[in-house]
């Protein structure tokens, strides 16, 4: 059986006990008055802004959200009493102005969250678009997908998530940009990280414990999390954060993204890539992606879409739902990784077939 590629991160128990109580999430060296709290997940930081925000304002008011996102911001927004209007994203995952200007002539909104996708948007322009416009509006920049990319000048504020990135059970950074502190949230114990801890250390063991019983773990912490939003980071993640060399992790991302762009040019295929910064994924944009996801699949490896579709009412209107896949560039890969991946794409394509621009044309595989 070939190598796996993708899915959930292994924690190694290696060495564990022995990394030091030091903890990374309370060092960051955040400048120009910016407060990080430690919270569990990436919703649980949106849940606190949004708390924040209605602490200042004394109201909810209203919320624009970009037509491409994970479920569990709307999802997040709708629980915390929030309305919300659905604003445009192009199929280049940029952000079209107009639609916001058509929303708030008509629409007493006063925030707007913007979405750093794979961490490889270019979002400083919008950001001085509608502050120079819309003097009055909150920013939020989702910055889950984008680590290593979190600081946006002129946003108000900002959130990220560990885990997507990182071993780790979870975890979440919240900044903001005022001199002041973030009201605080009365948060709970996590009993969730738990269940993902106990799943992700098994994992190490896969040679001599079947992976069904580290995903059923992994998938009860994922239950336990759906609703969570007040509860408070582990102390497991901020000893594996305070163990992480983040530099090393983002040299082998960059380098890894860097040969899929190369190749993917090559094979006429469309994606995001930014040279400079340190990607989540390397999005593909497709016809047929789910019949290709199916290809990945049945070599072991585990391309994920962002974002699973619910309803018009959640994620919005968006082709980009039924055409992204993300080939996956993290540090447990290597060059020879990426190229597996290459090569599983180049034989969908084969077997497929393309039209004269190079684009897959139909679907032989079910």
């Amino acid at each position: 059986m070939c190598k796996i590629i993708g899915g959930e991160f292994a924690i190694h128990p290696k060495g564990f006990e022995t990394f030091d109580n030091t903890s990374y999430l309370q060092s960051i060296d955040y400048s120009s008055g910016l407060q990080s709290i430690d919270y569990s997940s990436g919703r649980c930081g949106l849940y606190a802004i949004l708390k924040d925000i209605e602490s200042l304002r004394k109201k909810r008011g209203g919320i624009l959200l970009p037509n491409y996102l994970c479920a569990s911001i709307t999802n997040t927004i709708i629980d915390a009493g929030w309305n919300y209007k659905f604003y445009d994203v192009s199929d280049d995952l940029q952000i079209e102005t107009e639609s916001i200007e058509r929303i708030l002539c008509n629409l007493d909104f006063n925030v707007i969250l913007l979405i750093n996708y794979f961490g490889m948007a270019s979002l400083s322009e919008i950001v001085s678009h509608i502050r120079t416009c819309y003097t009055n509006i909150i920013i939020i920049v989702d910055s889950v997908q984008a680590f290593y990319n979190q600081r946006i000048e002129g946003a108000d504020y900002n959130f990220t998530s560990l885990r997507k990135w990182f071993p780790c059970p979870d975890g979440a950074i919240v900044a903001k940009a005022s001199g002041y502190p973030i009201k605080p949230v009365p948060l709970n114990e996590n009993m969730w990280a738990q269940y993902k801890m106990a799943g992700n250390l098994l994992k190490s063991y896969s040679y001599y414990i079947d992976d069904r019983i580290s995903l059923n773990l992994i998938e009860r912490g994922e239950d336990l999390l759906d609703k969570n939003y007040l509860s408070v980071c582990s102390e497991a993640s901020k000893k594996i954060m305070n163990f992480l060399n983040l530099e090393e992790i983002a040299e082998i991302r960059k380098k890894n993204a860097g040969v899929l762009h190369r190749e993917l040019v090559q094979m006429g295929i469309r994606h995001l890539y930014s040279e400079s910064e340190v990607p989540l994924f390397i999005p593909i944009f497709i016809d047929y992606r789910d019949t290709v996801q199916k290809y990945f699949y049945r070599n072991n490896i585990f391309t994920p879409k962002h974002w699973p579709y619910i309803s018009e009412n959640v994620n919005g209107i968006n082709n980009l739902y039924s055409r992204e896949l993300s080939l996956i560039c993290d540090q447990r890969y290597d060059e020879e990784d990426m190229m597996r991946q290459i090569a599983v794409l180049k034989a969908a394509k084969k077997q497929m077939g393309e039209d004269r621009n190079g684009n897959f044309i139909n679907t032989k595989v079910e």
